[in-house]
């Protein structure tokens, strides 16, 4: 497969066609994350060289999808939650945006306590997105998971909300909720933030899980600029790094992972 020169105008090209096809109920989400959807897709690291594996946990279809047509991958996988049983469902996938009509494999589990049904290092990339932050119980479980099933050497893309960002700073300034999908849910769904990461915990996270960190930045999706905010870091000497409303990691697997229930995270 030739894969095209990756440019803005072939992510933009890409997220219009995903936009127009995707299932209604995502369409309001696709116009409202598009911004965050095409930082991702810039950060995905190409394959390394031909069979490269890919997963995405939490997917839509949109970057496994991209993985093989953009960036080289021979296959991708998805991982989705609607079952939270302890055996995991296997489906073939086809989406109305993939002009291929390839059948992506896809697990349907609880990546909380669920380990995925493939054998160790099988993939060359995992991409997290926006998914950690909806973690209720065990996220370091996923961690581990991850670090089992990445080839040595591997890439894991996690992307989650920064409660540091500028912000949040602002919003508990004003004596407001500093989160931002904080709200219940009238379907008593569990479907929330219940934990929003700052970047040492984050770093933390990964690193214990036998990564190495090679960049940790954020961007800006979803709030506008705070002079104010900015001003009152400079005047108190407090850092304006790593205060966008979204954070990206990359790292790759450098060794197993540490113990379960790290005492950073759990008690």
């Amino acid at each position: 497969m030739t894969q095209p020169e990756l440019t803005g105008d072939v992510f933009d090209a890409y997220m219009t066609t995903y936009g127009e096809l995707a299932p209604e109920f995502l369409k309001q989400y696709v116009r409202d994350h598009r911004k965050r959807f095409l930082a991702t897709l810039r950060a995905l690291p190409p394959a390394g060289g031909p069979g490269a594996r890919g997963l995405e946990i939490g997917t839509y279809g949109l970057f496994p999808v991209a993985m093989r047509q953009m960036l080289g991958y021979a296959d991708a996988d998805g991982v989705v939650y609607e079952t939270k049983g302890d055996v995991p469902l296997v489906d073939h996938r086809r989406y109305p945006f993939d002009g291929e009509e390839y059948a992506y494999r896809t697990f349907d589990l609880d990546a909380e306590r669920t380990r995925l049904p493939v054998a160790d290092e099988s993939y060359d990339l995992v991409v997290l997105a926006e998914v950690l932050e909806h973690f209720a119980a065990d996220p370091y479980f996923c961690i581990r998971e991850v670090n089992r099933i990445l080839k040595p050497g591997g890439k894991f893309l996690i992307t989650t909300p920064n409660v540091c960002s500028t912000e949040h700073i602002f919003r508990i300034l004003t004596h407001d909720v500093p989160t931002w999908f904080y709200f219940y849910r009238k379907d008593l769904s569990n479907d929330r933030h219940n934990l929003e990461y700052s970047p040492k915990l984050l770093r933390q996270l990964v690193e214990h899980g036998g990564f190495t960190v090679n960049r940790l930045w954020t961007e800006v999706f979803w709030s506008g600029d705070r002079p104010e905010i900015d001003r009152l870091l400079d005047e108190r000497g407090y850092s304006r790094d790593l205060r966008g409303d979204d954070m990206f990691v990359l790292c790759e697997k450098s060794g197993p992972a540490g113990p379960s229930f790290p005492d950073f995270l759990y008690f």
